[in-house]
């Protein structure tokens, strides 16, 4: 049982938790929840660096858990309750935490495939960014592609939010002005709610690239830049006595009617 602040397996874990310069170096991050755990067990169980849990951790869910582990050899480690108390981000913990190693963020070139993507333009509120990378994964958007300026997608606010979803998807990294000089090609839709074309009567194409930005508005990069051929706006529909939707929100509704529209033409 790990019973020392000293020990290098506590050390890690609330390094990967407070930092992200930590969780760059190491190219790990933690998965706090059951749910989460088990669905990268299953997912990717050789990402997984480490198990860990509490002492007083004897419900079912988590021993099933650790056995799982160990099959597929994964590390298993018993902290001290009060180690273990100082080991997670949330309010309440399940129990039981993961070390995992991080999917690569790869910069885009002018082979990447992008069939159906998303250009995050300085969303910097991890929890938002997480969430749009779950929904992403929910509607078979296959890339998400981080400005510059995006938040952390691996910090405990944004995991959270996507949850063990982030091992599924592409990570890309770009500019907007490279993108759109690999990629000209694209239809480019900028989710905006001065957007020309209307989410319920849009008909997307079989390629597109659905940009969102922060809910302080577009950056000068896109706002200021030379546009790509087929570059549109695309808004959503909403009541008149509210402003804006949250960024996670919408991106939730964009994905589902192109989702919907996908299937449409599968017939």
């Amino acid at each position: 049982m790990i019973s020392s602040e000293k020990n290098p397996h506590f050390k890690r874990i609330k390094a990967l938790l407070s930092a992200t310069k930590a969780r760059k170096k190491d190219r790990c991050f933690i998965l706090e929840t059951q749910r989460s755990i088990r669905e990268a067990l299953s997912r990717s169980p050789r990402k997984l660096r480490g198990l860990f849990f509490s002492t007083t951790s004897k419900e079912q869910a988590i021993l099933s858990l650790i056995k799982e582990a160990k099959q597929q050899h994964c590390p298993c480690f018993e902290l001290s309750e009060v180690l273990f108390k100082q080991c997670h981000h949330v309010k309440t913990s399940c129990g039981i935490i993961a070390i995992v190693e991080q999917p690569p963020i790869q910069p885009i070139d002018a082979k990447t495939l992008l069939t159906n993507a998303v250009f995050l333009d300085q969303i910097n509120n991890p929890k938002n960014l997480g969430s749009i990378i779950r929904n992403a994964a929910a509607f078979s958007i296959n890339s998400i592609i981080l400005s510059p300026q995006c938040a952390d997608p691996f910090h405990p606010e944004a995991i959270r939010a996507s949850g063990s979803t982030i091992l599924s998807i592409s990570l890309l990294k770009s500019s907007f002005q490279k993108l759109c000089q690999l990629h000209p090609n694209l239809q480019f839709w900028i989710v905006d709610k001065s957007g020309k074309q209307t989410l319920e009567n849009v008909q997307f194409p079989s390629q597109n690239l659905f940009i969102f930005g922060s809910e302080a508005g577009f950056s000068p990069n896109i706002l200021d830049s030379k546009k790509p051929p087929k570059f549109d706006g695309l808004s959503i529909p909403i009541s008149s006595t509210v402003d804006s939707l949250n960024v996670a929100a919408a991106s939730s509704l964009v994905f589902y009617q192109h989702a919907l529209s996908l299937k449409a033409k599968k017939g």
